[in-house]
Parts: structure tokens; sequence; C-alpha cells
């Protein structure tokens, strides 16, 4: 990973992605997200796209979504993520994301109705557990294709992404 990102160190790389996702990790490593504050636009893009990236792999889709959603219910970050890939032209990934993000407020507002469910009716214990886990079925069901479509599709989408950088370069040139 190269000290600074010039719009030369750019164009000379294949692959420019991966790079810059090491390169804003180490950043952020030693300075927090305020140095963020002090780089290019395109900065944000890549944060949130290797963030996104980097906790599916990880957890998955319900991992991502679990981590990402506040106690008020709303799901920080997502929205940008989302937007972000759609000003990078990267569509189908964009898609995917949505998909499971509707799976999983699905899945939220079925949690939600089992708690209100629970707390009106003692009775019928038996049947509560059942129906958590038919709900907690549902979204692994939806959302186990939708982790295979964003794995095979990856270097797909990580090449849409190095286009990107390489055809905006000041949004990512960064020489401090």
């Amino acid at each position: 990973v190269p000290d600074v990102i010039t719009r030369e160190w750019i164009a000379s790389q294949p692959s420019p992605y991966r790079y810059l996702c090491e390169y804003l990790a180490e950043k952020t490593y030693r300075r927090g997200d305020k140095v963020l504050k002090q780089m290019p636009v395109g900065w944000q893009k890549i944060r949130l796209i290797c963030h996104l990236e980097a906790e599916v792999e990880s957890n998955g889709f319900d991992g991502y979504f679990g981590n990402m959603t506040l106690d008020d219910r709303t799901i920080a970050e997502v929205p940008d993520a989302l937007e972000a890939l759609r000003q990078m032209d990267v569509t189908e990934l964009a898609r995917i994301v949505d998909e499971a993000l509707t799976i999983w407020q699905n899945f939220v507002k079925f949690q939600l109705s089992e708690r209100r469910r629970n707390k009106k009716a003692t009775g019928n214990a038996v049947r509560r557990p059942r129906r958590a886990r038919e709900g907690l079925d549902h979204i692994e069901e939806g959302l186990d294709p939708l982790y295979d479509r964003f794995s095979e599709k990856q270097v797909t989408w990580v090449r849409q992404i190095d286009r990107y950088i390489k055809l905006h370069p000041d949004e990512f040139a960064h020489d401090k």
C-alpha cells in the first residue's frame, strides 16, 4: 500500500479498489474516522463499500444489517452504501443489497409483531418459539441465495468499482 494515492498511481494500477480499502483501513486505524473529513469525496464511498463487503463476507447479510440496525430500528449506513454503489454504477450489487435489505426489514417487522403478540397473550407458549423459528428460517432462505449472488458476482463488481476509480481519480487522490 503506498504512502499517498496520486492520480498517476491510480492510473498505473489495474485494480486499485483493494489497495484503497487497505490504505483507508491503515489511515483510519492510525487517526480514526476523522481522517475521512480531510480526504476527497470518493473516500466516503470507498469506506462504505469496503465496510459492506467485509461485513457481508464475515457475517452474511443478516450480520451486516444486524450490526447496522440501531436501537430505534433505523438502519445506519446502508442507504448511504446503496447510494455509493449506484453513483459508482455498481447497480447489480446495489440490487442484491436492496433485496437483502427488504428481507431484513420484513424480518425485523415480524420480530416486532411477535414481541407484541407475546406481550398480549401469555398462552400458546409452545407456538411462539415455532413461529420465531419459522421467521428465522424464512430470512435465511431469502438471504442465502443473495449471499451466493454477492459472492459469485464479486469479481464483476470489483472491476466496476476499479473502472469508476480510474475514471474519477480526483475523487480518490490523497497525497497527505
